[in-house]
């Protein structure tokens, strides 16, 4: 970031720059001089004078034109401030490009002017005015007015009265034909932002149903599977409950609801059990001996559609 150039412009367009330890700058003008038969124009020269306001108007100005924060402009105008006062005590030359240099001499900070400074100012608009009115006068033929052939009386009123001025606006109208149409364009944007939420919703409920096709409605033909009754009375005192898994699904939702319409037609006990948080089983007591447990979970296989029935752990 050149700190320099942008004190060269913000001097030459406010003719004042204030600079934060090295003093503030001025930009005067020098009357016009005549050396012998030589007329010199105006000229114009920098100057470092005491005081000055402490502002930050020039950070601004930099921060303006580099797109950066005020602050980070205030940064880099303090580092220059601090790089150009050493620079000095080195007794080296901190140079304006295009206005000059600054100069330390017997611990004084001064500024040396570039000789080919070249700075117009601001040009000042003219106005441009009509000839005076004795000279209008003496430049038009005299003309002998022309008697009036009218009273005062007979004067038209629209001539003697002074015009009404014209009735004032009022400012708060409203334009009602912008306010409906801004209503009806945010009605449609609310309809097809919710038609796009039920596709939307639609859409996901079909992804799903098409992932898990499995889900089972018993017809209301089919029975549970038999248990031999022989094999119950010979195993009768070695029966005991097992758990079953009959089913699986992703979500906790999906699970209770097939867990629901299983007990709704009639398969009691069935129960939700969560595996992990992405696995959800369905598990159905059943009662059996040990020994029937493998014949019970092929019948439950092929009953509810499952092939991976196990014995819930």
């Amino acid at each position: 970031m050149d700190i320099a150039k942008y004190i060269g412009l913000f001097l030459l367009k406010n003719h004042f720059c204030y600079i934060h330890g090295l003093g503030n700058l001025e930009l005067r003008k020098r009357s016009a001089t005549q050396d012998g038969d030589t007329l010199r124009g105006p000229s114009y020269e920098v100057v470092v004078t005491q005081g000055g306001s402490i502002d930050d108007n020039l950070a601004n100005f930099i921060a303006t034109n580099e797109f950066i924060s005020i602050s980070k402009a205030s940064n880099a105008l303090r580092d220059f401030s601090t790089n150009s006062r050493a620079q000095l005590l080195e007794g080296k030359d901190v140079i304006i490009s295009n206005i000059g240099k600054f100069q330390e001499v017997n611990g004084r900070i001064s500024f040396i002017t570039d000789p080919n400074l070249q700075y117009t100012p601001h040009s000042v608009p003219s106005m441009r005015t009509d000839r005076r009115p004795d000279e209008a006068a003496a430049a038009r033929p005299y003309t002998p007015p022309l008697p009036s052939m009218q009273t005062n009386a007979e004067k038209p009123a629209s001539q003697s009265a002074t015009p009404p001025p014209p009735p004032a606006q009022s400012t708060a109208s409203v334009d009602w034909k912008k306010v409906i149409v801004a209503v009806v364009a945010l009605i449609v944007l609310i309809v097809l932002a919710l038609v796009a939420f039920k596709f939307i919703q639609n859409r996901n409920n079909k992804a799903e149903s098409d992932l898990h096709p499995h889900v089972l409605v018993p017809p209301p033909t089919m029975v549970p599977p038999k248990v031999d009754s022989a094999a119950l009375l010979k195993n009768a005192d070695t029966m005991r409950t097992y758990n079953f898994i009959i089913g699986d699904e992703e979500t906790r939702k999906k699970a209770e609801k097939k867990a629901a319409l299983m007990i709704s037609y009639g398969h009691q006990g069935v129960q939700m059990v969560p595996q992990d948080s992405s696995m959800f089983l369905i598990v159905m007591p059943v009662k059996c001996a040990p020994s029937d447990t493998l014949r019970v979970m092929d019948s439950l296989g092929r009953f509810y559609a499952y092939p991976g029935v196990s014995i819930y752990q």
